[in-house]
Parts: structure tokens; C-alpha cells; sequence
């Protein structure tokens, strides 16, 4: 269409460098419009690819609260055998010497202790734990909020790519 191309002034033929000046013209434009569409696509992408990081995070604080629960069932088997030594020792402490139901009382005395620590221990991480699942359903929720926000600025960029496409295409129209 090009090559019969005719000046509107002059009425003659349009020159070759001329009309090879106005393709690449031409052309730069069409690859400085696709730079900004990839440009377009690549930041709606980073918008989507955010929740899947909040999700992974979910899932992360999901893997630490079982694990966390797991550690507590295992402290408290612990206990429980320990409490069964003490009994079993305090038994056979009838029969044992007053030095060595002496040396049982303290060692018991320390135990107990121990015990003690463990079972202030386990209510730290209980009420971590309680903590963690409040957090958790939390950003679960801000999760599904993003959600759908996402949702809506992605419709609102496809209905704007779809207007500027249509655009686009009514100008080349026009020329």
C-alpha cells in the first residue's frame, strides 16, 4: 500500500528512502507499545505471584505450631516417666538406708524441679501456640482480602489491555 503511495501536495510518487523511514517509524513504535504491554503483564504477575508468598508463610507458621505441638506431647511422655521413677524410687526408698532416702529426697527435690521448669515451659508454648493460631487465622483472613482485591484489579487491567487493544486497533484502522 506503501509503494503506490502518491505526496498530497506534489501529486508524485513517494520516495523509497522516505517510505522505509516511515515503516521503521512505524515499527519502533509497535516494539516500544509491546515493551509496555510485557511491562503491564509482568507487574499484574507480581500482584498474583503475592498471595502464593502469604500462603507459603501461612504454611510455614502451620509447620512450626506442629511441630511445636509434637515437641509437648514428647515433654509431657517425659514427665510422665519420670513422675512413674519417682513412685517406683519412692518405694524402694522404704527399704533403703536413711542415707540413701536422704540422697532419693534430694534427688527427688530436684526432679521435681525440673518438672517444674518443664511444666512453666509447656504453658509458654501453649500460649505461643495460641498466639501463632491467632496470627495464623488472621493472615488467612488479610489473605483472603488480598485475594480479592487481586481479583478486582485484575479484571479492572484486563477490561483497560482490552480498551487500549481496541484502541490500538481503531487507529491502525484509521491510518
Amino acid at each position: 500500500a506503501a509503494k503506490s503511495a502518491v505526496n498530497s501536495k506534489t501529486g508524485k510518487p513517494m520516495s523509497d528512502k522516505l517510505r522505509k523511514k516511515l515503516e521503521r517509524d512505524e515499527e519502533e513504535k509497535q516494539n516500544g507499545l509491546e515493551k509496555i504491554r510485557l511491562k503491564n503483564i509482568q507487574s499484574v504477575l507480581s500482584k498474583c505471584l503475592s498471595p502464593l508468598r502469604t500462603v507459603f508463610l501461612l504454611f510455614l507458621s502451620f509447620l512450626i505450631c506442629l511441630l511445636f505441638y509434637l515437641f509437648c506431647y514428647r515433654l509431657r511422655n517425659q514427665l510422665k516417666k519420670l513422675e512413674k521413677n519417682l513412685r517406683r524410687k519412692d518405694e524402694l526408698s522404704k527399704d533403703l538406708h536413711v542415707i540413701d532416702f536422704e540422697q532419693l529426697k534430694i534427688e527427688n527435690q530436684t526432679l521435681n524441679e525440673k518438672i517444674e521448669e518443664r511444666n512453666e515451659e509447656l504453658l509458654k508454648l501453649r500460649k505461643k501456640t495460641t498466639t501463632t493460631v491467632q496470627v495464623l487465622t488472621h493472615l488467612k483472613e488479610k489473605l483472603q482480602f488480598v485475594a480479592a482485591e487481586n481479583k478486582v484489579i485484575l479484571t479492572n487491567s484486563e477490561t483497560v489491555c482490552t480498551f487500549i487493544c481496541l484502541l490500538m486497533f481503531q487507529i491502525g484502522k484509521t491510518k
